[in-house]
């Protein structure tokens, strides 16, 4: 059985979950330096897709079937998001006092958020957006959810054959996801249906976001092919061209060097892992274990924390979003130790009990 947990990949979610908090804590510093960095702080998140593909592959052989998989995620998942969906509710409702955030303090939303369903799906039954997020940042749970229970399917249907059917899904949903979503797409429907239509549309297409984000996942399925076997190189080329694919959607030249930059220090880590041996310091690897709850605090309490000191500060005083990261941190190190493994043990025992 292969090894569940690899070191250095929790030193890639630190420095994936430090893009993220550098995109949020710092795009409205008006040090255009700063700035420029913090507008490619979103590539955090198509990095943590990477480790989930190449993560993924390895809880797959470790789980006995469908079923036991996907509780598995649950019980990872579900504490986490428990402490910090009712935090961040609790803080929107009764300590914050600013403007904004309204969705932040529905109550609705903050159930929503613990299914791990996204709002735009429960809004396509209402016909508008009614329900959003309770943060901005959970958006992404609903694609990796989707990530888990199709790889999961697909997985348990024909270990052999999972990349390969995983791709197809990708091939026939991409298009899809494109014509309910982009600009091109609404000028093809609007051919065929009226504009109130093509609005709801958009609204399934939001639902569909899996779609946009599903080609990350498949390099790190590939990474991890790559791993097993260093001498498979078409691998390589075959993550190259889904780079370049992404770079093409992307619309923007400077993409494709930064694709491949991030495919390069994965590329590091399969075939020269002594230069990365500093993310294998144990601070490293306990926050980014962490990382999970640091992703789900930071973003609506930090921002709104950062932005009523800045009131005060101004925004050039470049050291309190640093003050802030540093106390996120603290908090989902805490909440991992003392509060979501005490809750993960309770459901393993409810959930995964012979």
């Amino acid at each position: 059985m292969e090894k569940s947990r690899v070191p250095v990949l929790d030193g890639f979610r630190v420095l994936a979950i430090g893009m993220v908090m550098l995109g949020h804590y710092y795009n409205f510093s008006n040090n255009n330096i700063v700035k420029y960095l913090a507008i490619h702080g979103y590539l955090g998140v198509q990095f943590f897709f990477i480790i989930s593909g190449f993560v993924i592959s390895i809880s797959l052989k470790n789980s006995k079937n469908y079923k036991q998989f996907l509780i598995k995620r649950y019980i990872r998942l579900a504490p986490g998001m428990f402490v910090c969906s009712t935090l961040t509710f609790l803080f929107f409702k009764f300590v914050y006092t600013g403007s904004g955030y309204g969705y932040s303090k529905d109550p609705v939303n903050y159930i929503i958020a613990n299914t791990f369903i996204d709002p735009h799906v429960i809004d396509v039954f209402v016909g508008y957006i009614k329900y959003y997020y309770i943060d901005n940042s959970y958006w992404s749970l609903w694609v990796e959810v989707n990530f888990y229970i199709i790889i999961g399917f697909l997985y348990f249907l024909s270990p052999k054959k999972v990349i390969r059917n995983y791709t197809l899904i990708c091939i026939i949903g991409i298009p899809i996801f494109i014509l309910f979503s982009s600009k091109m797409g609404h000028s093809i429907l609007q051919n065929y249906i009226t504009l109130e239509k093509i609005k709801y549309f958009k609204l399934i297409g939001r639902s569909f976001a899996f779609f946009h984000e599903c080609l990350w996942f498949l390099i790190g399925l590939f990474l991890h092919k790559l791993y097993l076997n260093k001498r498979d190189y078409k691998n390589i080329f075959i993550m190259s061209f889904i780079i370049i694919i992404l770079a093409l959607w992307g619309r923007e030249i400077k993409l494709l060097f930064i694709y491949f930059l991030i495919l390069c220090v994965f590329l590091v880590f399969i075939y020269f892992p002594k230069y990365l041996s500093f993310l294998n310091n144990k601070w490293f690897c306990k926050l980014g274990i962490a990382s999970y709850s640091l992703y789900l605090i930071h973003y609506h309490i930090g921002v709104a924390t950062i932005k009523c000191i800045f009131k005060y500060l101004g925004r050039e005083v470049l050291l309190v979003p640093l003050i802030i990261a540093f106390l996120a941190c603290m908090f989902s190190l805490y909440s991992y130790k003392y509060l979501e493994t005490p809750l993960s043990r309770i459901l393993k025992k409810i959930l995964l009990r012979k």
